[in-house]
């Protein structure tokens, strides 16, 4: 059927070093510096289908299965690959901000 063919378009990561080149040079030495080697299952196939931009993603796992680096892995990968934008006024602690 039709998830078969989105599984088989996407499959499970393997390990966390398969990510270098596929996310911000930052977030991977981050991840290698915390320790993450091997994927636990929820990481393994949840992480994949949302790097990939599938937004609608619902996945359900225990209490410290890892599912909250499941889902910011992604997330934060997606937005680090945005381009930068400046912002009006120069935001928080830019140029010409504060009270004198």
């Amino acid at each position: 059927g039709a998830a078969g063919g989105i599984l088989e378009a996407c499959p499970p990561l393997k390990n966390f070093a398969s990510l270098k080149g596929r996310i911000a040079g930052f977030l991977f030495e981050n991840m290698t510096r915390m320790g993450y080697s091997v994927p636990t299952p929820i990481q393994k196939h949840a992480a994949p289908l949302a790097l990939d931009g599938r937004a609608d993603l619902m996945c359900c796992a225990q209490t410290g299965s890892g599912k909250t680096c499941a889902f910011l892995l992604p997330a934060i990968a997606l937005v680090a690959a945005q381009p930068r934008t400046k912002q009006a006024g120069g935001g928080a602690g830019g140029a010409g901000g504060g009270a004198g």
